[in-house]
């Protein structure tokens, strides 16, 4: 599963914007203890170097010769703040993986892909193609250096279809952060996977009225039947995937009739009667957006 016990050096990049600040467990406590297990599987003789990134991009350790007491105390120390600029700490990484001699060269990203700025800091959104492309663009330039890149999404809103992709583009591998922890990859049964009609999240959630600054506050859900949210709530794992594209996103899971939702099922009788009928599913901006789904296309929805 994961190599790093033959690596000579390891960059470990731990995205530490507002965003892996919610989620329970919280994100930043699963995104470190990952870095913590990558550490303890190292060779004595590896060298190990640790990026953070908010808005920027901050080098915490150069590589060095691991020392656990040294590399767990720097993580003690994190602390989060700003929006996610995914692209800058990857390309610092890159750069520290090139200062390092030898062939087994790699990164390991932990981040929930909710990116919203660009390497340049011009523009950006949750959910953009654009970001996306940035960054498989700097896993290219990974893997022509024959840097290798492991992708672990955090949190149960992570874009998981793009950190897939960065990890395919430089031969790594991608793991949801539960499968990583327990150094397996689940094999759970699909117990649902359904094609449900996509409408917006109701104005009563915070996804519904996104910023630039807001996305960043707050776990991102799905609204779905009773019944879906009851299967979901099991094992915590539910996938939407664009059926036209294939593109996917991990997503937490709402009932519509939930009491935050009273409201909004008296607004939109018919729109809530379609949800508790399995036949649609509220899907918050930027999922449509990073799935490539407009509203009353249909989605593909899989709890585990």
């Amino acid at each position: 599963m994961k190599r790093v016990d033959s690596l000579q050096t390891l960059i470990v990049c731990i995205d530490t914007s507002e965003s892996m600040g919610y989620g329970k467990p919280l994100k930043i406590t699963q995104a470190l203890n990952a870095a913590k297990n990558a550490a303890k599987k190292l060779k004595k003789e590896s060298r190990i170097g640790l990026v953070t990134f908010d808005t920027t991009a901050e080098v915490l350790i150069e590589p060095q010769p691991l020392n656990l007491k040294i590399f767990e105390k720097e993580l003690e120390e994190i602390t989060l703040k700003g929006v996610s600029c995914i692209a800058s700490g990857f390309e610092a990484s890159i750069d520290l993986a090139l200062k390092s001699s030898g062939d087994e060269r790699s990164i390991l990203l932990l981040t929930d892909g909710r990116a919203n700025l660009s390497l340049d800091h011009m523009g950006g959104y949750e959910g953009s193609l654009e970001l996306e492309a940035e960054l498989i663009k700097i896993a290219e330039d990974a893997a022509r250096e024959n840097i290798r890149v492991d992708t672990v999404s955090i949190g149960e809103d992570a874009f998981i279809g793009m950190l897939e992709a960065v990890a395919l583009k430089s031969g790594g591998e991608h793991f949801i952060v539960e499968d990583y922890l327990k150094d397996s990859k689940s094999s759970l049964p699909v117990i649902e996977a359904r094609k449900l009609r996509v409408h917006s999240v109701p104005s009563e959630l915070p996804s519904a009225c996104p910023s630039w600054t807001k996305e960043s506050q707050f776990l991102h859900v799905s609204v779905v039947s009773h019944n879906l949210f009851e299967k979901y709530e099991k094992n915590r794992r539910s996938f939407i995937i664009n059926p036209a594209n294939k593109r996917k996103a991990r997503t937490s899971l709402m009932s519509i009739d939930s009491e935050k939702l009273e409201e909004y099922t008296k607004r939109r009788p018919k729109t809530a009667a379609a949800v508790r009928e399995e036949r649609s599913i509220l899907l918050d901006k930027s999922c449509r957006d990073h799935l490539e789904l407009n509203k009353k296309d249909r989605a593909e929805l899989r709890i585990y």
